[in-house]
């Protein structure tokens, strides 16, 4: 427990908008206040999915911005997808969830996948309802996103390029020539993770065609 105070203010950590510590039932009766020892709060192990999702909503509403303007929530909601649906393809039960979240909070309807080849086979179906966009982890086990954005571009010229899905890669790698690399695979754009709400909103309106709504 004793680390894990310190860690609290670790730069790395530091930086976080918010830090949350996971405690069982025992440590958190000598753990004292999370927020003396630098936390914003804490989850009971084993964590609960509801207990997880509760913090993700109330991290969404949290600014995360000294910019009024940049934190606002009106960012995020201001878009709207109206019903239209978004791929995502996440190995990471957190980063799923969280872009889950974000989708609905949006009006959209989230479609999750676990790897690449499952990806490839939600775009393959869905001529009749097509996605709007789609998400795909850049590292998956089995089938990579970036394999996976191969087969999707096949998938397309297949049919002549008629109907080309914008496909945004994530990962955590931010770097230029992890950019370069996604784009050069045949990605549209490149997000890093963790999502971030606004960025994550500015991407949709880029790439999915989505408009800003009045707030």
């Amino acid at each position: 427990l004793e680390a894990c105070r310190s860690l609290a203010g670790a730069p790395e950590v530091a930086r976080a908008a918010r830090r949350i510590i996971l405690l069982s039932p025992y440590e958190r009766r000598s753990f004292g206040a999370p927020s003396e020892a630098g936390f914003d709060g804490y989850l009971i192990k084993p964590v609960r999915s509801r207990s997880l999702a509760a913090r993700f909503d109330n991290a969404l509403n949290d600014k995360v911005s000294d910019n009024p303007a940049e934190a606002s929530p009106a960012a995020l909601a201001g878009t709207s997808l109206a019903g239209r649906r978004i791929l995502i393809a996440e190995d990471n039960p957190i980063n799923a969830l969280l872009a889950c979240r974000l989708i609905e909070r949006m009006g959209g309807e989230p479609v999750l996948v676990k790897d690449g080849a499952e990806a490839v086979q939600e775009v393959s179906r869905s001529a009749d309802h097509p996605f709007a966009l789609a998400l795909f982890d850049v590292r998956m086990p089995g089938m990579s996103g970036l394999e996976a954005i191969a087969e999707v571009r096949k998938l397309e010229a297949a049919k002549g390029n008629e109907d080309h899905l914008p496909v945004i890669a994530l990962t955590a790698n931010a770097y230029a020539e992890d950019r370069k690399e996604c784009l050069d695979a045949g990605f549209d754009g490149f997000l890093p993770k963790p999502l971030d709400r606004e960025g994550f909103a500015k991407a949709l309106r880029t790439f999915a065609r989505v408009e800003k709504t009045a707030a």
